[in-house]
């Protein structure tokens, strides 16, 4: 008797069956005349293994050809039978059965759970090792972000394969290098290296730059889907945004209003794939709903702010906004369903059979023939309602479809009578429809067609006119519980279309419950859908952002299209802020990473309002581009002030320490900020250029706001470099010197103290005089310290205005920084007798021949009265001293002659050298304690 196989993943075997398999064996043992034969006691494992080998069978053993002839009277195909025995699969993982002695059958148990916790474990191992391998791949990935470039340049130049890159000359003593003076007191940070702490660059409006492979979404309630756009398409894109925002801007400055929804239409238009064409439709779609003219009479820049941002949800000024988008998306929709019966026609002129004049009766006429000609099937069982021996009802619904509602109602009118014996009251509806601006039927004539609705045409019979029930629920808005109308309008445009049709603004009481139906309750409906309804895979992502515009739902629609297009989504956002209709979040920052938030609605239909982070919306996305295009940057980032009208203050200091942030990151002060040329001329810079859109008033107020506050930020950032540029930009002079002089300062008393000397180019940086040579002609493009100060010393001392606004102490003290320079210079020349006279004429040390201890004593309690620039120099001063006078003496002492100027000379340089030691034994305590165990060594 056959029994049922086992279900697929049964883990032990019926024990019935094996019952009775024990017990035939058994019968088979008994029946047999061998005695001897002993029982099995074998699991299945090892009887799989016997039975291969069997299978394999014994070479030494003959066969007989009988047997298969035999076999094959019988009709047993023995070779078949071998094949299938063959293809028999042991591997299974059943826990194994075994008969013991008794003839019971054991299940081991224990040796399968056993069995399946190794391989567990042996599992979990081998997917723990893959984890923590694509941990550690994703690490190097993100954190290794080495320009190796940079690092094999870096390379080279250290084993002398190439020149410096900078220019600079590897000297001995001191370094000339403007980005390599010495580590400076304030923390040990090497001059001109960034020392940037975490509140100083890109944390509060550009934020962090991202890591490797996380460029464009910054923000933690945004789904990384993948592109919906090829990138060369994307960069394009991105690239023609770009010049509109210019162009935008550019307007701006001369007071002129643009037709900007209409320019990012055009970057869409030039692009012919699926994705582009839908976008296109959108920025239609917006264009519908703003009505941008682009002349005096169009809206202005935040024309809609005041009613969509400020005005009470129930104010007359928010309700005639909230009809003005609800008809601009239903007019969108109308004009691209004529489009569609336009083309519809011109494509099948057949089917269509038009004729006459082709004005939109007779276009949706022939729309009608090419739809009944191409669906039949889904027609033949429906009675259409004929007048004039075309589907009545379905022209007056196609031409109301379309938007042509005067014409609906002239093409009732035309055939009244035919109407009449079909509806007699039809004609009196269509006709106050069609004449009440906002679509709204008398109370009277409104309750008579309800009548007729609930008596003859809400329960629709078989074959029933679908066309005439759709006319009926559209033009009387009946039983809005049910807003479907799936067989005549299958599509989510047509089922929006007809939720916006429905949809109706009034205030509270105006209408009862039962005919209530608005922007409110649309929002909703489509908010339950949700994106991932529409998500990438159904490539319906547009359609979902499109519905979500039509329902003026804009803040939901920018954060649902960042996701995939986030280019786009940042250049919807900057459209609908220009002219009032996005709501923007007032805080941003390390803490502030959403790109949508909610705060307290205004009433009970709006419990919570949605808001944009714009800010860093627009931040994060001149990340692309802001290293290479610092000027494209700066357009994007004073779009952020167009919301400054409802944020405030608060939105005018978010675009502010964004373009502080921009100069600091990007270091590209010439371009942004301006200069000023070696003449003492200004250029000016980009952002000066816009002072208008960026809502300062004046040059002061721009040089305090972004220049100043910019340059203080870099100095507490340890980047003096940029602090002297740009506090020079910002026109505060004096800190610009009291700057100059003491990176000059730090840079002059970095040098190394020991004798070292350069003879194979004696006039490094020096011209025939020993001046040293100016090339600049920026002064913002010196990199040397000390030129930088002669540029600014030469500059500020031929302009009185400035050199009014220096202090007498800085001042001065530059002068003698600038000479302590020239005498390095020339000691690192090898000229150490000129470089003597140089440090003698600059009497800051004593280099008396006749030693006065008295003088020497009262020089050394005066040095507390140095400007601390200078009285860091003083040990680099006292060395090069006495390293000069060694030198000069070893040369004398060295020469042929002898005469009294000789001698005379050699008493007079041993004096000035003895006169520095005894200086600096007087204040060796106010020095490093290397530098005169140095000296006296020197002795």
């Amino acid at each position: 008797m056959a029994t049922p196989a086992p279900k697929e993943g049964a883990g032990i075997l019926s024990a019935s069956i094996l019952g009775d398999l024990l017990e035939n064996s058994r019968k088979l043992r008994n029946d047999t005349k061998l005695p001897d034969l002993p029982s099995i006691q074998l699991g299945l494992g090892e009887i799989e293994r016997r039975a291969k080998n069997l299978q394999g069978g014994d070479p030494s053993r003959s066969v007989d050809a009988r047997a298969h002839y035999l076999l094959q009277a019988a009709g047993v195909n023995s070779e078949q039978a071998l094949k299938e025995l063959e293809s028999v699969d042991f591997n299974f993982e059943e826990a194994p059965v075994r008969t013991t002695v008794t003839g019971q059958v054991d299940i081991d148990i224990d040796g399968f759970l056993r069995n399946r916790k190794e391989q567990s474990i042996s599992k979990a191992i081998e997917e723990g090792i893959k984890r923590t391998t694509l941990e550690f791949e994703s690490y190097l990935l993100n954190n290794l972000n080495i320009d190796w470039d940079d690092q094999r340049k870096k390379i080279y130049e250290h084993f002398g394969l190439t020149k410096p890159s900078d220019g600079a000359q590897n000297t001995p003593f001191g370094q000339s290098s403007f980005g390599a003076s010495l580590a400076s007191r304030a923390g040990g940070s090497t001059y001109g290296r960034s020392r940037l702490t975490h509140a100083s660059l890109g944390s509060l409006v550009l934020g962090t730059p991202p890591k490797v492979g996380n460029q464009a979404w910054a923000f933690e309630d945004t789904v990384k889907e993948h592109q919906g756009a090829p990138m060369e398409q994307m960069f394009n894109r991105q690239a023609n945004y770009a010049k509109t925002v210019q162009k935008l801007n550019d307007a701006r400055t001369g007071g002129a209003s643009p037709k900007l929804i209409e320019s990012f239409l055009d970057v869409t238009r030039s692009s012919s794939d699926l994705i582009s064409t839908q976008l296109n439709d959108a920025w239609k779609m917006l264009h519908s709903i703003v009505g941008e003219t682009g002349d005096i009479n169009g809206p202005k820049e935040r024309q809609f702010a005041k009613a969509y941002l400020k005005a009470d949800y129930n104010s007359q000024e928010a309700l005639i906004l909230r009809q003005r988008i609800e008809s601009g998306a239903r007019g969108f929709l109308e004009s691209t369903f004529y489009a569609q019966v336009e083309d519809t026609v011109a494509r099948f002129p057949d089917e269509a059979k038009v004729g006459g004049i082709p004005d939109p009766e007779f276009k949706v006429k022939g729309f009608i023939n090419v739809r009944m000609s191409q669906s039949r099937d889904k027609y033949k069982e429906v009675t259409f309602e004929s007048v004039n021996d075309w589907p009545g009802w379905g022209v007056v619904f196609y031409l109301i479809r379309c938007g042509k509602v005067s014409e609906a109602a002239g093409f009732v009118q035309k055939h009244a009578d035919s109407f009449a014996k079909l509806e007699k009251n039809f004609v009196h509806y269509i006709t106050a429809y069609a004449n009440s601006p906002d679509r709204r039927l008398q109370r009277n004539l409104l309750d008579r067609l309800h009548a007729e609705w609930n008596q003859r045409i809400k329960f629709r019979a078989e074959g029933m006119d679908p066309y005439k029930h759709a006319c009926y629920k559209i033009i009387g808005r009946c039983e809005l519980q049910k807003r479907v109308l799936q067989d005549i309008l299958p599509t989510a445009e047509d089922w929006m279309w007809l939720q916006l049709v429905l949809t109706r603004e009034s205030t509270a009481g105006d209408e009862p419950a039962p005919e209530v139906y608005t922007n409110a309750d649309l929002r909703k409906a489509i908010v339950g859908f949700g994106g991932p309804h529409f998500g990438l895979a159904n490539s319906n992502f547009i359609l979902y952002f499109q519905m979500l515009l039509m329902a003026g739902l804009f803040e939901t629609a920018v954060q649902y299209l960042y996701s995939f297009l986030y280019v786009d989504a940042v250049h919807f956002a900057i459209a609908l802020s220009y002219y009032g209709l996005l709501r923007v979040a007032d805080e941003t920052g390390a803490n502030h990473t959403n790109l949508l938030s909610y705060a307290k609605g205004r009433s009970r239909q709006e419990e919570q309002e949605a808001r944009i982070n714009f800010a860093r919306l627009v931040g994060h996305y001149t990340q692309d581009f802001r290293k290479t295009n610092s000027e494209e940057a700066v357009d994007y980032l004073s779009l952020i002030c167009l919301n400054s009208d409802v944020g405030g203050e608060q939105q005018l200091r978010l675009c502010h320490e964004a373009l502080r942030e921009l100069v600091l990151e990007t270091r590209d002060f010439a371009r942004l900020l301006g200069d000023v040329r070696s003449d003492g001329s200004r250029e000016r810079g980009t952002i000066q250029r816009r002072l208008r859109v960026l809502k300062l008033s004046n040059e002061d107020e721009y040089l305090h706001t972004i220049t100043h506050q910019a340059a203080a930020q870099a100095d507490d950032d340890g980047r003096t470099s940029d602090a002297i540029l740009l506090y020079h930009l910002g026109e505060d002079y004096d800190t610009v010197v009291s700057l100059v002089n003491k990176n000059l300062s730090d840079s002059l008393a970095a040098g190394e103290t020991d004798d070292n000397w350069i003879g194979s180019n004696p006039t490094v940086g020096l011209n025939a005089q020993g001046q040293p040579i100016n090339q600049s002609i920026s002064l913002t493009s010196v990199e040397d310290p000390a030129q930088l100060a002669r540029n600014i010393n030469e500059v500020y001392s031929r302009n009185a205005s400035i050199y009014g606004k220096v202090s007498k102490q800085n001042w001065e003290s530059c002068g003698v920084l600038i000479r302590i320079d020239e005498a390095k210079k020339l000691y690192r020349a090898n000229r150490p007798e000129e470089c003597l006279q140089r440090i003698e004429s600059l009497d800051v040390i004593p280099l008396s021949p006749n030693a006065d201890i008295g003088a020497i004593r009262r020089r050394a309690q005066n040095f507390a009265t140095l400007h601390e620039t200078v009285s860091r120099t003083i040990p680099q001063l006292l060395v090069m001293s006495v390293n000069c006078t060694n030198r000069l003496l070893t040369i004398l002492k060295n020469a042929s002659f002898q005469d009294a100027a000789k001698e005379l000379k050699i008493r007079e340089l041993s004096g000035k050298g003895r006169s520095a030691l005894i200086y600096a034994g007087m204040i060796q305590y106010k020095m490093p304690p290397d530098v005169y165990s140095q000296m006296t060594s020197m002795e």
